[in-house]
């Protein structure tokens, strides 16, 4: 359950570095992630320290599928520390990187703004850091665009004769335009995929004002996608694991059908007697 959270966090973190237009808020959900990012680093420290302070236990066991389950945890736990440390080091640089487009931009802003004022030439270095320039600056090439001519002009005396001397010197091309070829119909047709993702954050959310047990608020949600048992309770896993330090984890044990599962509440609201 953590590496599938680790797996979401790396896609929302992708697509907020892509997608998110307003630096501001970029960072704002960059710094969210990296907040759950922590968390989950901190959960694979406490796993770790459990097999640590338990492992007299599996030196002296004598089961051998219990021997390989512990050996299988600490591979994964190797694994998901490197994607875990990884990952962090990439929210770090979308981080840095957004800070840094977010000053450009401001300073940016703020010289448009005194170059409106006519205040550019006082209150900056502009055109002395121009005249240190070794490399030639060139601006763009000026735009090319019809203009109207003006009434004197047209009915000036030969002005007409002028205009059809310039005729017969430049000559005219005609332009061909090559058609483009009938596109197929099934391409207009073609559905596209959606994937369904649920939003943890508001689920998270509408479950804290809710006065029920974590995994009843699951079972019974209406999701727009229906869900079945197993997706229902990797849900409920995966909401356990991220918000543990807003939930609290009752020793009572409910059961649905073969599984088993803890009776998890929101903190505020206590197990009913």
């Amino acid at each position: 359950m953590i590496l599938k959270n680790l797996s979401l966090l790396q896609l929302h973190i992708g697509l907020t570095y892509k997608t998110q237009s307003s630096h501001k808020n970029k960072i704002l959900e960059l710094e969210h992630y990296k907040l759950k990012l922590d968390k989950l680093m901190n959960i694979e420290q406490k796993v770790q320290k459990a097999l640590v302070h338990e492992e007299s236990f599996f030196n002296i066991v004598s089961s051998h599928e219990t021997i390989l389950l512990s050996l299988r945890l600490k591979v994964r736990l190797r694994e998901l520390r490197v994607s875990l440390i990884e990952l962090q080091k990439q929210v770090i640089e979308y981080i840095n990187k957004t800070l840094h487009k977010q000053h450009f931009f401001e300073h940016i802003i703020k010289l448009k703004e005194m170059k409106s004022s006519l205040e550019i030439k006082e209150k900056t270095n502009l055109l002395s850091l121009l005249e240190m320039q070794t490399t030639p600056l060139f601006m763009a090439k000026p735009l090319r665009m019809s203009t109207l001519l003006d009434t004197e002009e047209v009915y000036a005396f030969g002005f007409g004769e002028m205009v059809q001397k310039i005729r017969h010197i430049i000559p005219t091309k005609k332009v061909s335009v090559s058609k483009a070829e009938k596109l197929d119909e099934s391409f207009l047709n073609e559905e596209e995929s959606v994937q369904y993702l649920i939003d943890t954050d508001a689920l998270h959310t509408e479950f804290l004002s809710a006065n029920t047990d974590l995994f009843s608020f699951i079972n019974e949600k209406d999701f727009i996608v229906q869900q079945n048992l197993e997706e229902k309770i990797k849900l409920y896993c995966q909401l356990a694991l991220m918000y543990e330090n807003e939930y609290e984890f009752s020793e009572k044990r409910m059961k649905i059908q073969e599984y088993e599962y803890l009776y998890i509440t929101p903190k505020e609201i206590h197990e009913p007697a």
